[in-house]
């Protein structure tokens, strides 16, 4: 496949804030192209109602490798998080997470919400670490990792993601009761 290198960029404002605010995770699921809308690597519009789990974190990254070699264009996905104390409950969510493939949904200080493990999958490996000194880490780094034919899209409309532990009022076929401005009801 050839591209044609069609645009520049101007200078942008230097207000970007690193990091990440906000990670949620979510069951990896076969799911037709044909329900997913958007640009595949640039932005998604539209995906299927999901129920997803968001952990708040103390710190985390996104970083996404581009290779080009013989089997063509991939990237390689990776998000890391941190998680502090240690907690029965928090080990079983965790312990959870490994073997199975998730999708993840990493929420930048600049408010700007990306998908990893998209069309494949990611995952999971943690560390528990307890440190050596009164001021290292005492809790987990949560590591993800996939491979995708494409970019991890931005997500520009978060509405069919429901936070676990959310209920919203429900019409009869299913669709959300919605406000005035087009949010909806949580019960």
């Amino acid at each position: 496949m050839s591209y044609a290198l069609t645009s520049g960029r101007t200078r942008i404002s230097n207000d970007n804030v690193g990091g990440l605010k906000y990670v949620y995770l979510f069951p990896w699921s076969y799911i037709d192209d044909s329900l997913i809308t958007g640009t595949k690597g640039v932005e998604i519009a539209s995906f299927p109602v999901t129920t997803i789990y968001r952990f708040e974190i103390n710190s985390g990254s996104f970083n996404e490798n581009s290779n080009n070699d013989d089997d063509g264009l991939s990237f390689d996905q990776n998000m890391e998080f941190v998680l502090s104390h240690h907690t029965t409950g928090t080990l079983t969510t965790l312990k959870e997470l490994l073997g199975v493939d998730l999708r993840f949904i990493a929420k930048g200080n600049d408010g700007i919400l990306r998908m990893g493990g998209l069309y494949n999958g990611c995952k999971a490996e943690v560390t528990d670490q307890s440190g050596s000194t009164k001021t290292d880490l005492s809790g987990y780094t949560i590591t993800l990792t996939g491979k995708e034919e494409f970019k991890a899209p931005i997500i520009t409309n978060f509405d069919n993601f429901i936070e676990s532990g959310t209920s919203y009022l429900l019409q009869e076929n299913g669709d959300f009761v919605l406000t005035e401005n087009g949010d909806k009801i949580i019960l």
